[in-house]
């Protein structure tokens, strides 16, 4: 594969947490449909939400587990391909489908579409490398990849359905992402004037197939639906794109009783999980007819003994129901859960959307925060416990990389994007005291000033973009595009819990941003000599304003920075040789100051007191 180190991210999808499990993914309208009202209904001892409106027609992207069956009933009422035979161009093309490369640049030493190689991952049914394919080596270099799998022309209503599964090596870094045209006039080829997007998504990286529907929007007698595989700044010098299956794809007309379980809302990865955790769901009516006045569903946790109850509400077509089971889970174990809900409609035409999975982990905070915390996102620092989450669901999110970080090999990017940028980075959980001080300070690069991608720190009480409530920092648009230094001082205002979360954010399309080398400490680093492999001494510390830097050892080529506690530079000095350098901040006010020394060889940070 193009690149073989793994990271341990969580990423999230607008809010739904996606590790090493299938999970639901919306862009667009969050709950599938365009909700006008929500009703209350009690029952079974629950509180059962219905969310009343018409279908969103542009998609519906569906995640259920893959069992290793062909038992499902998935309605191919139109058109189906279990891609099970020959997925080369020819064979392709003798099905009727039409085969397209439009990427930029040369094509690359991969064909555009082939038979899926199962030492990456195994078909979701049928022969092990029953599916079909694309990669990274379609272009060469860095280019962008846009790979076309038109079917063949098909007489289609308003509201048939397209669906497959689709799956990106487990883990993978390099993101891949897939979108999904249709021409209600037959265009069979891209540069067709009648083509429209049904979808766009971020092809998941969780080891599993992932299944995804799209709904027609207008009929066509000779309609042509495509999947593209589309990427921006892929190839095999690029930083993202790596390698896609589509398996089992069907084109059918709705159903009378189709109740799909959409997402599984709560619980979510968090510090601390408990053994009473809530378990919601989200479930649509995907049939043309309403869903049963009552149906049970279910939930099992870590694959054991399903916890079934009974829903109650009226869901006609394009109807969400939003259930919270009576019942609670047991994630109290530290590490990661399996969490799967179902609906038990024996009605039900489609058994391919019954069951949505996700995992989420309790994770163990660093206790207590006594010591300086630091990440520089190296490949041997542990950052399993932290979490990114795409807000604006672009495909687009932090990820590591080995290019241009401010020291050692990698660093965190989160990559140019044609969309408004609202992407997040949140620390592991952080044990804090209330009311003590914490010095957090981090290196950040923007690659462009005009419409730059710009960043901002929150802390929180958990790892999600709504739990940031406390504004750290907001990084000003720099002058220049070299790395730039951010450094606050913080409390929070309770024991407990906490994490930090990294926003890039912008009003466009903007450029690549960079994230490296994070410090956070609880101030108990004041005085000579208090930080781990100093070579340089800070003292009197605390100090009526002049304060000396002394090194035993002559360091090379040094840069002092003083910050304000608003992270604003107030001292900056280059220095040859520092042996011994005395710098006054007697006319700035009394506080906390943070000392950065910078060499060839060595960053380190002191804090200095300023009390006149």
């Amino acid at each position: 594969m193009k690149k073989n180190y793994l990271t341990s991210f969580i990423i999230l999808l607008g809010s739904v947490a996606i590790l090493n499990a299938a999970t639901t993914s919306q862009q667009g309208n969050k709950n599938g449909v365009n909700g006008s009202k929500t009703n209350v209904v009690t029952g079974q001892n629950h509180e059962l939400k219905k969310t009343t409106g018409s279908h969103n027609g542009n998609q519906v992207m569906k995640t259920v587990s893959s069992p290793n069956s062909t038992s499902f009933v998935c309605n191919p009422s139109i058109y189906s391909d279990n891609f099970d035979g020959l997925n080369d161009t020819t064979s392709l093309q003798a099905r009727g489908y039409k085969t397209y490369y439009r990427g930029t640049g040369v094509p690359g030493t991969s064909p555009t579409w082939f038979n899926g190689n199962p030492t990456v991952f195994s078909s979701f049914n049928g022969p092990a490398d029953g599916y079909v394919a694309s990669n990274f080596n379609a272009v060469t270099a860095t280019n962008n990849i846009d790979n076309w799998l038109v079917l063949p022309a098909l007489n289609l209503s308003v509201g048939d359905i397209v669906s497959f599964y689709s799956q990106s090596p487990a883990g993978s870094i390099n993101p891949d992402s897939i979108k999904v045209m249709y021409s209600d006039a037959g265009d069979s080829v891209p540069e067709g004037l009648t083509w429209v997007m049904l979808g766009e998504f971020g092809v998941n990286i969780n080891g599993v197939w992932e299944f995804k529907s799209f709904t027609i929007p207008t009929a066509g007698a000779t309609g042509r639906i495509a999947i593209r595989y589309a990427v921006i700044d892929g190839g095999p010098a690029g930083a993202n794109s790596d390698y896609i299956g589509i398996d089992q794809l069907d084109v059918a007309s709705p159903l009378l009783i189709d109740a799909k379980m959409l997402d599984i809302t709560s619980p979510a990865s968090a510090c601390v999980l408990s053994a009473a955790e809530s378990v919601s769901v989200r479930i649509v009516n995907a049939g043309t007819d309403s869903l049963p006045a009552s149906f049970d569903l279910a939930f099992s946790i870590d694959g054991g003994t399903p916890v079934v109850e009974t829903a109650s509400a009226l869901a006609g077509p394009g109807d969400t129901i939003l259930y919270t089971f009576v019942a609670t889970a047991d994630l109290s174990v530290v590490g990661a859960h399996t969490v799967q809900a179902f609906t038990l409609i024996g009605a039900d035409g489609n058994n391919c959307n019954d069951s949505a999975l996700i995992t989420v982990s309790s994770f163990t905070p660093d206790t207590p925060l006594t010591t300086l915390y630091s990440m520089g996102f190296e490949l041997t620092e542990d950052f399993s416990n932290w979490v990114v989450e795409d807000g604006n669901a672009d495909a687009v999110a932090w990820d590591t990389v080995s290019v241009n970080p401010h020291s050692g090999t990698f660093c965190m990017r989160k990559a140019g994007s044609g969309s408004p940028d609202n992407d997040w980075l949140f620390t592991g959980c952080l044990d804090m005291t209330g009311g003590a001080s914490y010095t957090l300070d981090y290196w950040y690069k923007v690659f462009e000033l005009t419409t730059p991608c710009e960043m901002e720190a929150f802390i929180g009480s958990a790892q999600n973009a709504a739990s940031m409530t406390q504004l750290l920092i907001s990084n000003p648009i720099p002058a220049d595009t070299t790395y730039q230094h951010a450094i606050i001082v913080f409390t929070v205002p309770n024991n407990g819990t906490y994490s930090i979360g990294f926003h890039a954010f912008s009003a466009a399309g903007s450029s690549s941003i960079r994230l490296d080398d994070i410090n956070l400490d609880d101030g108990t680093f004041i005085g000579i000599n208090k930080v781990e492999n100093s070579v340089v001494n800070v003292y009197p510390n605390p100090t009526i304003g002049f304060f000396a830097l002394h090194s035993p050892a002559t360091v090379k080529d040094a840069t002092v920075e003083v910050f304000d506690m608003n992270g604003q530079l107030v001292y900056s000095n280059h220095v040859g040789l520092l042996s011994h350098l005395t710098v006054d901040l007697s006319k700035y006010s009394n506080g906390v100051y943070n000392v950065r020394v910078t060499s060839n060889t060595n960053v380190e940070n002191h804090r200095v007191v300023v009390n006149k």
